[in-house]
Parts: C-alpha cells; structure tokens; sequence
C-alpha cells in the first residue's frame, strides 16, 4: 500500500476526531465541578496532543523514533506511529464524550431529585 493510500484513511478519522473533540468544547456545557474539569481538560489536553503528534508524523516533521522508539519491530514504523496517534486521539476523545454524558446523566438526576420528580 502506498504511503499516501495508508494516509487517507487515518486522515478521516482525524477529521472525525476533530470536529468531536470541537463540539465537546463548543456544544456541550461542562459540569460546574472543579475535579470534573481538571478530568475533561486532561482529556481533551491528551487528545490535541495526540492530533497534532498525527500532523506532524504525517508531514514526516517527527520520526517514529522521536514519537516512540519501540515501534522499530513494526514493517513500516512511521505508519505505525501514525495509526498509534490517531488511535490515541480517538480514545481520548471517546472518553471525553463519555464523561462529559456521564456528567449529564448525574446532574439531570441530580436536578430532577432537587425538583421532586423520579427521574
């Protein structure tokens, strides 16, 4: 497979990755709890990380070596780097989705508990 082929791929779930991680922070209220914020910053941190580790393996501007040195018993570690950073992404941004559901969830039953309803 060619480089650029094996590019293509990953390249969508970049953008798949992107615009999630975007609406978690523009769409969805985060919860007023200061250790729920330092977990979904810590989330969303290691997730733009992640991306722009991606963008720079893809622009060849890091080296397999630089990102992680025991990719050397991979047939092609920079493409193994490459889908090791986008997978990282996505995890992370996995994972913040659903924190911040999980956040929803307790402060509906808590709202709807402090209103009276069942819930």
């Amino acid at each position: 497979m060619s480089t650029a082929l094996a590019r293509l791929q990953p390249f969508t779930r970049r953008d798949y990755a992107e615009r999630a991680l975007r609406k978690c922070g523009n769409e969805y209220t985060w919860p007023p709890r200061q250790e729920a914020h330092a977990i979904l910053g810590e989330l969303r941190s290691t997730a733009i990380q992640a991306l722009a580790e991606y963008d720079l393996l893809c622009a060849d501007l890091m080296t397999w070596r630089e990102y992680d040195p025991d990719l050397w018993v991979y047939g092609d570690p920079q493409e193994e780097a490459i889908t090791v950073a986008i997978g990282k992404a996505l995890d992370c941004v996995a994972d913040l989705q659903r924190r911040l559901a999980e956040y929803r969830r307790e402060e509906a039953a808590a709202y709807a508990s402090s209103e009276g309803g069942t819930g």
